[in-house]
């Protein structure tokens, strides 16, 4: 039988002392009742360690670091620490549904070879602020990652602070080599990796308020993703959807795969290549036949993606989707 204490839970921080505290009061309360929370700090130069020593609990372990190693080196110290039979890394400015871990040991338990746990989000840039939905107990199972990685393309908004790998899956993983891949979009294929090893469970609600601020690197592009690495991912995805002959993924991949590559180029920083060239490089990269390169065009033209769109507003509606 699992339980909270067969999980090691880390948060992940640098830098969020202001952020931070509701980060911890949220696990605190989490009703699965007590546990012990490793916070790996790295490097932090403001009053990180006084806001955690502030709660005075037992349960709160702070490992600092001398100074700042940067995020591979965080995760890759995860994978050291973690010992015990699931992994979770949380970071350190959002904030997590109450009955989310209660959910994750209950479905662990329910649900046999499971590689993965993960849930849907919210994204707020004031994330203390919002009530949680009062979500029932239901969750999703995958056993097959072309469909679970097709949601994810299609556009259901997985949050990658609420996953919970296998230990020994996640230990596997060489994430130095997909750093040096993907840049810091590396976070995609480590999930895929851990998930393709086993059932994947996934909880739809938004059980992660993802906090949106100006200091996130994910909102600075000068450190990527660059035209490479995206390209990377893209083939990534493409080649991890069409792992099986279904043809519902590979409907999913297409639908929004030339809305991506026509839209995203406005994020990098300095592009090496024109815009027309980026999209025709991508287009060869990924071997599309001419069949997939005008379904992929007709949906962005016609904005099928947006059916997607529709359909998890009308189940967020009900308290069921993200």
């Amino acid at each position: 039988m699992v339980t909270i204490n067969d999980m090691d839970i880390f948060v992940l921080s640098y830098n969020r002392a202001h952020y931070i505290k509701e980060m911890i009061k949220s696990l605190l309360n989490q009703t699965v009742g007590s546990f012990e929370i490793k916070i790996l700090d790295n490097g932090s130069n403001d009053n990180t360690k006084e806001v955690i020593n502030s709660f005075n609990n037992k349960n709160l372990l702070f490992i600092g670091s001398e100074q700042n190693n940067g995020a591979l080196w965080n995760f890759q110290r995860v994978q050291k620490l973690a010992t015990k039979k699931y992994t979770i890394m949380f970071h350190d400015d959002d904030v997590i549904h109450p009955k989310y871990l209660e959910y994750v040991v209950k479905a662990l338990n329910e649900h046999n070879n499971v590689s993965m746990v993960c849930s849907g989000m919210k994204a707020t840039t004031n994330p203390n602020k919002i009530k949680f939905k009062d979500y029932k107990y239901n969750p999703k199972l995958f056993n097959n990652i072309s469909e679970f990685a097709s949601l994810i393309y299609l556009g259901f908004p997985l949050n990658y602070a609420t996953v919970v790998y296998k230990t020994k899956f996640l230990k596997k993983i060489d994430m130095l080599d997909l750093n040096k891949k993907y840049g810091k979009i590396a976070d995609r294929p480590t999930i895929y990796e851990v998930a393709k090893r086993g059932n994947i469970v996934l909880f739809p609600g938004q059980y992660i308020h993802y906090r949106i601020h100006n200091n996130q690197d994910s909102a600075n592009n000068k450190t990527g993703p660059f035209e490479k690495e995206i390209i990377a991912l893209h083939k990534y995805y493409k080649q991890t959807i069409y792992s099986n002959d279904k043809l519902l993924p590979k409907i999913f991949f297409l639908i929004n795969f030339y809305k991506y590559i026509n839209s995203e180029y406005e994020r990098f920083y300095k592009p090496n290549l024109l815009k027309k060239e980026y999209i025709s490089k991508v287009i060869y990269e990924l071997d599309l036949s001419n069949k997939e390169i005008i379904f992929t065009k007709v949906c962005d033209f016609l904005r099928i993606g947006n059916l997607y769109k529709i359909y998890r507003f009308l189940k967020r509606s009900v308290g069921e989707y993200s």
